[in-house]
């Protein structure tokens, strides 16, 4: 299929200045996804290049549509930005085919994050900490055009949708006096609102010689606010971990253990998030509060992103998962108490 379908784009100049124009020149494809019905995902090499020329994404699904075109409309005006070339796909083409339609966007050199963590059974937490900060470098590249706008935090408000979402139980109610009695940390900040990605999991991330890429942008680019795209991989990084058995955790174990009262990794997860406070000149001491903002605002899907009914009810159950967690707890890495 793959070789009838770029036999019928060969006239686009686009496609053949990135493949190449020699006649002789060797291309072959590889499948390398097909999530549902309808959709197919694959690398197009070129020559001997180890890193794919182009990559093709080929969907029959009209609902789908939409997503792809989101994505062309994204990568077109990240590709404007100089700043970001290399570090996002360049946009080669969108073209309808019958009844499929066609993206083509360049390739980027590196490993994707979630390849790097299940084959290591256990890498060093400075090994870890420095994908991190990889990652937050490559964010706050992003961010980097905020806007004028920004995100008021009403603390009322966000307590009772937190009450609304998470229900009305012995463990919200406590996690809700709690957070009362900080309000005066972060009730009434403001926080930037920026480009964002919308669903930035680790296996939309390629690592390279210390550089992070970041592809799949179905969901768009859009304004949001500047602490969702964090929690969402920080969320998922914790997940792609390898186990001891080899298997990849539950969402739900891997959400405790991203954002768990112990352990090293809701260590690093709290300290990556207060890292990118820093940058957006908001205070340490109000990162509990943020965070659970953020969970609020995932849980109530009012951030978007390219899957956003299946995404609400992820984060509801994370909400919950939270406040469980941590609504009596004496201590934890998101605490103010965890700075001293």
């Amino acid at each position: 299929m793959i070789t009838d379908l770029l036999n019928d784009l060969r006239d686009d100049a686009g496609l053949a200045q990135a493949i190449g124009q020699r006649p002789n020149r060797r291309v072959h494809a590889v499948l390398i996804a097909s999530p549902w019905v309808g959709r197919s995902v694959w690398a197009v090499f070129a020559g001997r290049r180890p890193v794919p020329t182009v990559i093709v994404k080929v969907d029959a699904d009209p609902g789908s549509h939409p997503r792809l075109r989101r994505e062309h409309q994204a990568l077109t005006a990240l590709h404007r930005r100089t700043d970001l070339r290399g570090f996002v796909p360049p946009p080669v083409l969108l073209r309808s085919l019958c009844s499929r339609l066609v993206l083509v966007q360049g390739g980027l050199p590196g490993t994707p994050l979630t390849i790097r963590a299940r084959t290591r059974l256990r890498g060093s937490v400075p090994q870890k900490e420095a994908e991190q900060q990889a990652l937050l470098r490559w964010l706050h590249r992003l961010q980097s055009p905020a806007t004028n706008e920004g995100f008021h935090i009403d603390a009322d408000a966000v307590l009772r949708r937190l009450r609304r979402l998470a229900g009305n139980t012995a463990a919200t109610r406590h996690l809700e006096a709690r957070l009362q009695q900080t309000t005066d940390t972060w009730g009434g900040l403001t926080v930037p609102v920026v480009p964002c990605h919308g669903d930035l999991t680790a296996a939309n991330i390629l690592l390279h010689r210390g550089t992070v890429a970041v592809f799949d942008w179905e969901g768009g680019l859009d304004q949001r606010m500047a602490l969702a795209d964090l929690v969402v991989f920080l969320n998922s990084y914790a997940r792609r971990q390898r186990t001891r058995d080899g298997w990849t955790m539950s969402r739900e174990a891997g959400f405790r253990r991203a954002f768990g009262t112990r352990g090293w990794m809701g260590r690093l997860s709290a300290d990556t998030f207060r890292r990118h406070l820093d940058h957006l000149g908001l205070p340490r001491d109000a990162a509990e509060g943020l965070f659970v903002t953020t969970l609020v605002e995932l849980a109530d899907g009012r951030i978007g992103g390219a899957h956003p009914g299946m995404s609400r009810t992820i984060w509801t159950a994370h909400l919950r998962s939270y406040t469980k967690l941590h609504a009596t707890a004496t201590q934890g890495p998101m605490r103010r108490d965890a700075d001293a």
